[in-house]
């Protein structure tokens, strides 16, 4: 009853309050259409292929598969979510992507708990709406993988152990580790996030340390649940604990580090060129630079003046920093930094997919900026800047072709076979590349696969020899990293080791496909 009478007996407060729920009302409608626009367009494309062939099998099998090839250590939340998600539908695009999509959604709503807890309403506010418009975030809550939820636990996680801090109550604390373990359990690059809660419990010690008693017994808990997981990935060769499964990632660079926290937010090159790109930056920094100085100028008047003034001589430089600052700048670091560190030093496990849960960090540091600067810079003129470069992104987005286009290279194949055609897959990484096509493909042409690991010549022309005998031309399909499309292609080609002629060939997104002609 207190609560309300004084509610009311604060008007300002109150409508305050009504008014930020209906700007969030409106954010977590933006985001919800930004990720169901245009959902099941695309074909699948290779990991989702695999998703649907996991999802798709009854749960006995389902896990008893996961056990037997590491993922129950990996992403089994997902592939557990998924499976009961698809059981009332037939699996489609759409059906399956819309689950990703659901949890993006939650997450701006997250994003937004996660900035009034650890700042205030406004940065609580503008970093929901960066999550909602970021085409990094839209993308990944448009397909059938386990990110958008990894996204979700990782702003869950963050938010119970702020809360678990605050509170100082043990059922906080346990419940922040439940959390932790379904982290876990969905993608293994939550042990950062946990190196992110470490680093700052200990660095803010003299504030924590009465909650250690409880805190441990919640880390206990962590590491007994995770245990099963935890030993096998660290007997493999890489931290992700995919061993051989991590060979296609190459050693990062610093530029692919730079690349990958510009792409937590800002628009990719899918269609246009980078020179597009580069002037809607222009513009926006354009336009942020004039609408300043008129603002400023048009307020430049005494009081306004002063106050102005009086900012500038308050800013700290360097800022000081706050538990809630150390909590970010560690959150967006270990994600990113560990990670880039340990592909340098050991094997690459570096992929800009594979650190989403840092970009939760990055929105908050840009939320918090623009609220810091709003006396100088009003919030809706620092918004607008960044709509200037981020809109044409998100249009150039929904506009291109993104995905494997596996649906319009099966059609090609189908619509130009031949009765004694056969399909060959080079490579074809353990059968998926035939699965993938196989969704697609309703005719009966024969195919079989070429193994990326079979490299040497005299190897690839057996299995060549086998599949080809008694057939007159050859559908070659080729997808995987460049240097082996490349081998592989250069090897059918070459007329010096093969008996085939090239006929045609097409080119889809990320995706080859080459007819050959058998010389008799």
């Amino acid at each position: 009853m207190s609560i309300k009478k004084g509610l009311f007996s604060q008007p300002n407060a109150f409508f305050h309050i009504q008014r930020n729920t209906i700007y969030l009302s409106l954010i977590i409608l933006l985001g919800t259409v930004l990720r169901l626009y245009d959902l099941g367009t695309e074909s699948f494309w290779f990991d989702e292929i695999y998703t649907v062939h996991r999802v798709s099998q009854d749960l006995q099998t389902l896990v008893h598969q996961l056990a037997a090839d590491g993922t129950i250590t990996r992403n089994a939340v997902y592939y557990f979510l998924a499976h009961f998600w698809v059981l009332p539908f037939e699996i489609t695009e759409a059906s399956i992507r819309s689950l990703s999509a659901l949890f993006g959604v939650l997450s701006v709503g997250m994003m937004y708990l996660v900035g009034r807890e650890l700042f205030d309403e406004k940065v609580g506010l503008l970093s929901s709406l960066l999550i909602a418009v970021s085409e990094f975030q839209i993308q990944h809550s448009q397909e059938a993988r386990f990110y958008s939820l990894f996204v979700l636990l990782t702003l869950l996680s963050i938010y119970c152990y702020m809360l678990a801090l605050r509170m100082k109550q043990p059922r906080r604390w346990i419940f922040s580790s439940l959390i932790n373990i379904l982290l876990f359990y969905t993608h293994t690059f939550a042990i950062f996030i946990f190196a992110v809660e470490y680093l700052h419990y200990i660095t803010c010690w003299k504030d924590n340390k009465n909650t250690v008693v409880w805190w441990g017994i919640s880390q206990v808990l962590l590491v007994l649940a995770i245990l099963t997981g935890l030993l096998p990935m660290l007997r493999e060769e890489s931290v992700a604990g995919l061993g051989d499964g991590l060979a296609w990632i190459a050693v990062p660079s610093l530029k692919d580090l730079l690349r990958t926290v510009y792409g937590y937010l800002f628009p990719q090159n899918y269609q246009h060129s980078w020179f597009f790109i580069g002037v809607s930056f222009a513009i926006g920094l354009a336009f942020f630079t004039v609408a300043t100085i008129v603002f400023n100028i048009r307020r430049a008047g005494g009081h306004r003046f002063a106050e102005v003034k009086t900012w500038f001589q308050n800013v700290r430089f360097p800022p000081r920093v706050s538990s809630e600052w150390m909590l970010v700048a560690v959150w967006l670091f270990c994600p990113v930094i560990l990670p880039f560190i340990y592909s340098m030093i050991f094997s690459p496990v570096f992929v800009d997919r594979y650190t989403i849960c840092a970009a939760p960090a990055f929105y908050l540091l840009v939320a918090a900026l623009i609220s810091r600067i709003r006396r100088v810079v009003p919030i809706y003129i620092s918004l607008v800047a960044l709509m200037i470069v981020i809109v044409p992104g998100l249009q150039d987005y929904y506009v291109a072709d993104i995905n494997e286009q596996w649906q319009e290279a099966a059609v090609y194949v189908q619509e130009n076979s031949q009765a004694n055609d056969v399909i060959i897959f080079a490579p074809d990484a353990e059968g998926y590349q035939d699965k993938s096509f196989d969704w697609y493909y309703t005719g009966t042409l024969p195919s079989c696969g070429i193994s990326s690991s079979v490299k040497d010549d005299r190897a690839v022309a057996e299995v060549l020899s086998s599949c080809t005998t008694g057939h007159d031309r050859v559908w070659v399909i080729m997808r995987g990293p460049p240097d082996i499309m490349d081998r592989f292609a250069s090897y059918f080609r070459d007329p010096g080791r093969t008996s085939m002629r090239l006929m045609a060939e097409k080119h889809f997104v990320k995706l080859s496909v080459y007819l050959f002609n058998l010389s008799k």
